[in-house]
């Protein structure tokens, strides 16, 4: 077995001191020469963490974790619902006739009367009901409810084709009522103002 020469052994470990001033050294490189960015440069090189890089990091996680709580915050501002239009088919005929009872407007014979298969009235209406008034017995009127506004239009135009037989028509909510031309307009204006009290 070979001897060992004189002087060679196990070497010693240098601490990262050391090796960091021996990088220094090996770039002929001193603290006083080295602007601080390059001095972080022989640190890493020679095995340690830059702090630069550290603080830089940290910038760039602090700025993306802001945008990404912005952004949510821009989304979610941006899903706000509109609101619900109001339903037209609110009323019934029935709740005309309740109405006129409240305001003391007296109706009898109230009674379902849709019109014959063969007759021109459009057949846009939900429910038709007729009633007497006793004033003018045994004359009265019909009430008509509708589901859609289009519908009651449909109405509203037919009648307006006979402004001598059907003088009084008139329209709240989704309830038209047409009453006899022979009642008087006066008593003809009080059916129509509890109406426009009751059906808004």
């Amino acid at each position: 077995m070979w001897p060992k020469p004189p002087g060679i052994g196990r070497l010693p470990r240098k601490r990262p001191a050391t090796i960091a001033q021996d990088a220094r050294d090996r770039a002929g490189a001193t603290p006083e020469s080295c602007p601080p960015r390059a001095l972080d440069s022989v640190r890493t090189r020679a095995g340690y963490t830059a702090p630069m890089t550290k603080l830089w990091l940290s910038a760039v996680i602090t700025v993306l974790l802001s945008a990404c709580g912005a952004s949510s915050t821009s989304s979610g501002a941006s899903t706000t619902l509109p609101s619900p239009s109001p339903v037209f088919a609110r009323y019934k005929a029935q709740d005309a006739i309740n109405a006129w009872a409240t305001a003391g407007l007296s109706v009898t014979g109230v009674m379902s009367c849709p019109p014959a298969a063969d007759s021109p009235i459009p057949k846009t209406f939900d429910e038709v009901i007729c009633f007497t008034i006793p004033s003018i017995a045994p004359h009265g009127g019909q009430l008509m409810s509708f589901s859609t506004e289009n519908n009651e239009k449909a109405m509203s135009a037919y009648f307006a084709q006979f402004p001598a037989l059907a003088p009084y028509v008139y329209v709240h909510a989704n309830v038209l009522a047409q009453m006899n031309s022979n009642l008087p307009a006066a008593d003809a204006a009080k059916y129509d103002a509890a109406m426009a009290a009751a059906l808004k």
